[in-house]
């Protein structure tokens, strides 16, 4: 027997934007995402897997809620919050409409101060223009922060870079607006998008980063430490600013020359700053390194001795995208054949299914496929790819035998075995 047995009664638990199988009563396997859309799928009289109507029960309401939940809420909300999440962010929405409108009249005030009143068309057009950027990047943020997510929990070093080299991006479309006055409010605002996107980046990796460094729960003091550093290398950095202003004068390319190098210097600090933390989290590539070591049957390194040699990734590209966890049922099987030999290959027990094909090895998970069955999938792939194994069948059965093993082991050098970051 399998574990893919029936259709859930109950699909409300589930995730949003995930996927799980189980082998229907009337169908050879179904696929079911978190927001109760039903895929059957059956043999065709060729023998290839044919996808049947997409099943959704949602009405209207229900899928705009879900796509709001989806922008707005933490992934797997409300699983993976407190309770009182609700209650905060409902009084931290009302905080931040006040002060938008707060910002508006304040920003207004300033330009009273300056003598541009509401009677001059040019200098309301000016203010207009900078509402208008400031309002088409928050758009972007908003964009940016549903297409993101979760992800920068799983790489947070990477995105830090990442984040840092965006800000200096739109830093550099603001210094090339006197050149296109013209198109102000379309460079200003993409510049605007990119720091937001770059705040709102950092904002969310700098949590992770100032949690790694706690030995006493005190990451808030920590934080509150590292503003006090910032706000004050910022103050010294504005008197060193104008005083680089006032050598360079008017002249605009040595503006540019300046910007970039200080973009150089600012990269490689920053760079050098990551290579200090260490994080005791496995995501996808601080697994593969220690499950290197357990396949070679040396000991599992710890997170300060990891952290050492843990490479700087493009982020959004992933690390190891040829092993594809959580893929949907067409990515990974073409015929009914294929997925009889994934069940018979993973073994009864396993939560999971898993396919070869392009150079890829795809893995579909069970509705109810927990951490470690994540884990377990990774630890099947990386043995089939790096680790010796020349059939995943081999790779799953070494997976099966070793997986509890490896598991303590990773425990006992201070890994977090709970849960990962895996993507």
């Amino acid at each position: 027997k399998s574990v893919f047995g029936s259709h859930p009664r109950n699909v409300s638990s589930l995730p949003v934007d995930t996927s799980a199988l189980v082998l229907a009563n009337s169908a050879l396997i179904s696929e079911i995402s978190g927001s109760g859309v039903l895929i059957d799928f059956n043999k065709s009289e060729e023998g290839q897997l044919v996808g049947g109507k997409k099943m959704d029960s949602r009405d209207i309401k229900q899928r705009a809620m879900d796509l709001l939940k989806s922008i707005y809420l933490p992934y797997d909300y409300p699983d993976s919050v407190t309770r009182d999440y609700g209650s905060f962010t409902k009084w931290r929405v009302l905080q931040n409409l006040a002060s938008a409108v707060m910002n508006v009249l304040s920003t207004e005030a300033l330009l009273f101060g300056l003598g541009l009143g509401k009677t001059s068309t040019k200098a309301t057009a000016a203010a207009t223009n900078w509402v208008l950027k400031d309002g088409l990047g928050y758009i972007g943020k908003v964009i940016y922060g549903y297409a993101a997510g979760k992800q920068f929990d799983h790489d947070p070093k990477s995105w830090r870079i990442a984040s840092d080299l965006v800000e200096d991006l739109g830093g550099m479309l603001e210094l090339l607006t006197p050149l296109f006055p013209g198109d102000f409010l379309l460079l200003a605002s993409i510049a605007t998008t990119l720091k937001g996107m770059a705040a709102m980046t950092g904002t969310a990796t700098r949590h992770s980063i100032y949690k790694s460094l706690a030995l006493r729960d005190n990451q808030g003091d920590i934080a509150t430490k590292g503003e006090s550093q910032g706000v004050t290398c910022k103050i010294v950095g504005l008197g060193v600013g104008i005083a680089i202003s006032n050598a360079l004068g008017q002249n605009y390319f040595k503006l540019l020359m300046t910007y970039g190098a200080f973009t150089v210097a600012h990269m490689l600090f920053n760079w050098q700053s990551m290579k200090c933390v260490q994080f005791s989290t496995l995501n996808r590539q601080r697994s593969a390194m220690i499950l290197k070591e357990y396949f070679a049957g040396r000991p599992v390194e710890t997170p300060y001795e990891t952290s050492h040699y843990e490479k700087i990734m493009i982020p959004w590209m992933g690390y190891q995208s040829n092993i594809v966890l959580g893929a949907k049922v067409k990515q990974a099987f073409t015929s009914s054949e294929e997925v009889e030999k994934a069940l018979q290959s993973c073994g009864p027990s396993e939560k999971y299914l898993a396919s070869y094909k392009n150079g890829k090895i795809y893995f579909v998970f069970h509705k109810s496929a927990k951490h470690d069955d994540y884990m377990k999938a990774w630890m099947t792939g990386l043995k089939f790819v790096d680790g010796g194994c020349k059939d995943l069948e081999g790779a799953a059965e070494y997976t099966r035998a070793n997986f509890s093993t490896f598991k303590a082991a990773a425990k006992a050098s201070n890994w977090q075995t709970d849960y990962y970051l895996l993507n």
